[in-house]
Protein backbone atom coordinates (compact mmCIF):
# COMPACT_ATOMS: atom_id res chain seq x y z
CA UNK A 1 0.00 0.00 0.00
CA UNK A 2 2.57 2.32 0.97
CA UNK A 3 4.68 1.30 -2.20
CA UNK A 4 2.01 2.40 -4.36
CA UNK A 5 1.29 5.74 -2.62
CA UNK A 6 4.79 6.65 -3.45
CA UNK A 7 4.12 5.56 -6.87
CA UNK A 8 1.15 7.69 -7.34
CA UNK A 9 2.53 11.04 -5.55
CA UNK A 10 5.77 10.91 -7.42
CA UNK A 11 3.48 10.23 -11.22
CA UNK A 12 1.88 13.35 -9.70
CA UNK A 13 4.77 15.31 -8.85
CA UNK A 14 6.91 14.02 -12.01
CA UNK A 15 5.69 17.07 -14.20
CA UNK A 16 6.79 19.77 -11.71
CA UNK A 17 10.38 18.46 -11.21
CA UNK A 18 10.86 18.44 -15.37
CA UNK A 19 9.94 22.00 -15.75
CA UNK A 20 11.61 23.12 -12.83
CA UNK A 21 14.79 21.13 -14.22
CA UNK A 22 14.05 23.11 -17.66
CA UNK A 23 14.43 26.74 -16.61
CA UNK A 24 16.90 28.41 -17.39
CA UNK A 25 18.39 31.69 -17.03
CA UNK A 26 16.97 34.44 -19.78
CA UNK A 27 18.61 35.81 -21.69
CA UNK A 28 21.45 33.01 -22.68
CA UNK A 29 23.66 32.30 -25.65
CA UNK A 30 23.29 29.39 -27.50
CA UNK A 31 23.72 27.60 -30.72
CA UNK A 32 21.70 26.12 -33.74
CA UNK A 33 22.11 22.45 -33.95
CA UNK A 34 20.76 22.09 -37.19
CA UNK A 35 22.25 22.65 -40.79
CA UNK A 36 18.63 24.60 -41.48
CA UNK A 37 16.94 26.36 -39.12
CA UNK A 38 13.58 28.29 -39.93
CA UNK A 39 13.02 31.67 -37.94
CA UNK A 40 9.77 32.27 -37.85
CA UNK A 41 7.41 36.24 -36.91
CA UNK A 42 5.92 34.52 -33.78
CA UNK A 43 5.60 31.10 -31.61
CA UNK A 44 4.52 28.43 -33.66
CA UNK A 45 4.62 26.99 -36.93
CA UNK A 46 1.47 28.99 -38.25
CA UNK A 47 3.68 32.02 -37.87
CA UNK A 48 5.62 33.07 -41.20
CA UNK A 49 8.73 32.26 -41.76
CA UNK A 50 11.32 35.20 -41.05
CA UNK A 51 14.48 34.15 -42.03
CA UNK A 52 16.33 31.23 -42.36
CA UNK A 53 19.70 30.30 -40.71
CA UNK A 54 21.70 27.81 -43.04
CA UNK A 55 24.49 26.89 -41.25
CA UNK A 56 25.31 24.64 -37.63
CA UNK A 57 26.82 26.20 -35.25
CA UNK A 58 25.24 29.69 -35.14
CA UNK A 59 25.10 31.12 -31.55
CA UNK A 60 22.10 33.35 -31.12
CA UNK A 61 20.86 34.83 -27.62
CA UNK A 62 17.91 33.62 -26.16
CA UNK A 63 15.53 36.67 -25.04
CA UNK A 64 12.40 34.62 -23.99
CA UNK A 65 10.47 31.03 -23.87
CA UNK A 66 6.78 30.01 -24.50
CA UNK A 67 5.86 26.35 -24.23
CA UNK A 68 8.54 24.88 -26.70
CA UNK A 69 9.34 28.17 -28.64
CA UNK A 70 12.37 30.41 -28.08
CA UNK A 71 12.33 34.27 -29.54
CA UNK A 72 16.38 34.76 -29.95
CA UNK A 73 18.30 37.38 -31.55
CA UNK A 74 22.03 37.06 -33.65
CA UNK A 75 24.45 39.01 -34.16
CA UNK A 76 23.02 41.46 -36.34
CA UNK A 77 20.41 42.13 -33.85
CA UNK A 78 17.77 40.77 -35.67
CA UNK A 79 15.14 38.65 -33.81
CA UNK A 80 12.47 35.89 -34.46
CA UNK A 81 11.41 32.59 -32.79
CA UNK A 82 12.67 29.34 -33.21
CA UNK A 83 11.62 25.56 -31.88
CA UNK A 84 13.71 24.31 -28.63
CA UNK A 85 14.37 20.91 -30.43
CA UNK A 86 16.85 23.09 -32.83
CA UNK A 87 19.04 24.69 -30.57
CA UNK A 88 22.24 23.07 -27.66
CA UNK A 89 23.49 24.36 -25.28
CA UNK A 90 26.90 23.72 -26.83
CA UNK A 91 28.55 27.63 -26.98
CA UNK A 92 29.74 29.25 -30.06
CA UNK A 93 31.07 32.86 -30.83
CA UNK A 94 31.24 34.93 -33.85
CA UNK A 95 34.26 37.20 -34.16
CA UNK A 96 33.05 41.06 -34.69
CA UNK A 97 36.83 41.95 -36.32
CA UNK A 98 40.11 40.63 -37.55
CA UNK A 99 41.84 38.69 -34.79
CA UNK A 100 44.98 36.80 -34.43
CA UNK A 101 45.17 33.87 -32.72
CA UNK A 102 47.26 33.39 -29.38
CA UNK A 103 48.97 30.60 -27.88
CA UNK A 104 48.35 31.95 -25.05
CA UNK A 105 46.00 34.88 -22.78
CA UNK A 106 48.68 37.30 -23.40
CA UNK A 107 49.21 39.78 -26.18
CA UNK A 108 52.34 38.85 -26.02
CA UNK A 109 52.11 35.37 -27.14
CA UNK A 110 53.08 33.61 -29.71
CA UNK A 111 50.47 33.52 -32.81
CA UNK A 112 48.58 30.87 -34.19
CA UNK A 113 46.36 31.86 -36.72
CA UNK A 114 44.90 35.02 -38.56
CA UNK A 115 41.35 35.04 -38.17
CA UNK A 116 38.94 37.03 -39.86
CA UNK A 117 35.33 38.76 -38.55
CA UNK A 118 32.80 36.64 -38.70
CA UNK A 119 34.36 33.65 -37.55
CA UNK A 120 32.19 31.03 -36.10
CA UNK A 121 34.33 29.39 -33.29
CA UNK A 122 33.78 26.97 -29.98
CA UNK A 123 34.25 28.55 -26.71
CA UNK A 124 36.13 27.00 -24.61
CA UNK A 125 36.63 29.04 -21.80
CA UNK A 126 36.73 33.09 -20.52
CA UNK A 127 38.82 35.08 -18.11
CA UNK A 128 37.72 38.55 -17.53
CA UNK A 129 39.97 40.02 -20.84
CA UNK A 130 40.75 36.45 -23.09
CA UNK A 131 38.80 33.96 -24.27
CA UNK A 132 39.84 30.59 -25.61
CA UNK A 133 38.41 29.43 -28.56
CA UNK A 134 38.65 26.37 -31.13
CA UNK A 135 38.78 26.70 -35.04
CA UNK A 136 39.25 23.81 -37.17
CA UNK A 137 40.60 22.02 -34.14
CA UNK A 138 43.00 24.65 -33.40
CA UNK A 139 42.59 26.28 -30.19
CA UNK A 140 44.02 29.08 -29.04
CA UNK A 141 43.26 32.81 -27.27
CA UNK A 142 41.42 36.03 -28.62
CA UNK A 143 40.44 39.39 -26.52
CA UNK A 144 36.88 38.23 -24.91
CA UNK A 145 35.70 42.33 -26.46
CA UNK A 146 36.67 40.96 -29.96
CA UNK A 147 33.66 38.16 -29.59
CA UNK A 148 29.97 37.95 -29.71
CA UNK A 149 28.23 35.30 -28.01
CA UNK A 150 29.83 36.01 -24.55
CA UNK A 151 28.51 38.74 -21.96
CA UNK A 152 30.38 40.60 -20.11
CA UNK A 153 29.46 39.60 -16.46
CA UNK A 154 29.55 35.85 -17.55
CA UNK A 155 32.20 34.03 -15.17
CA UNK A 156 33.16 31.23 -17.72
CA UNK A 157 36.53 30.26 -16.29
CA UNK A 158 37.94 26.88 -15.33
Amino acid sequence: MMVRLFFLVSLLLAPFCIIAAEELALPRFVSIKANDANIRTGPGKRYPLKWQISRKNVPVEVLTEFEQWRKIRDVSGDEGWVHQSILSGNRYIILESEQIMRRSDSKSSRPTAKLEAGVIARLKTCTPEWCQIEVNEVAGWVPRKSVWGVYTHENLAH
